[in-house]
């Protein structure tokens, strides 16, 4: 192969307008093929047969919107340290003006998705301080519960017992 190779390269080396033109010759005739058959420029891909075109093709039918793509664009500073005021805006005006491109379908503000992480997690520690609080409430009407049980008899504790 090696050989087959290095004979091409040669020949091409020598010979080296011709071959210039010929795949200017090549080239030349491709477009006006596709031009006189009206064939249309696209950056989609597609091979069919394969399982991840089929998922595809299913999604578009079922569910258009789904079938989009998506990208993922990183901001950071260069010092690492935290954005400026001024950053910020920068960085919500790009997105603005992304968000207006015709490809483009939605754009997120890290920010304000920040913002909505850390208020989740507020909402959740307090969930899990007012969960805590319960739970001591139960285990001490259980150990109230269980120090009565002598006192009542079996019948009122069981009542009681199904109030808790």
């Amino acid at each position: 192969m090696a050989e087959l190779l290095f004979r091409l390269g040669a020949l091409s080396a020598r010979r080296a307008w011709i071959v210039v033109a010929t795949w200017t010759l090549i080239l030349a005739s491709t477009v006006t093929l596709m031009l006189a058959g009206n064939a249309k420029l696209s950056t989609a891909t597609s091979i069919d047969g394969i399982p991840s075109q089929v998922v595809i093709d299913e999604l578009k039918a079922s569910f258009p919107a789904a079938s989009q793509g998506s990208g993922q664009v990183v901001f950071h500073t260069t010092d690492g340290k935290a954005f400026t005021v001024g950053q910020i805006a920068d960085i919500k005006a790009a997105l603005a003006a992304a968000a207006k491109l015709p490809s483009v379908a939605n754009t997120l503000d890290p920010f304000e998705s920040q913002a909505q992480i850390d208020g989740q997690k507020a909402k959740l520690e307090a969930g899990r301080t007012q969960l805590d609080a319960a739970s001591q409430q139960l285990a001490q009407a259980q150990t109230q519960l269980d120090a009565a049980k002598p006192l009542l008899g079996a019948a009122a504790f069981t009542e009681a017992q199904t109030k808790l």
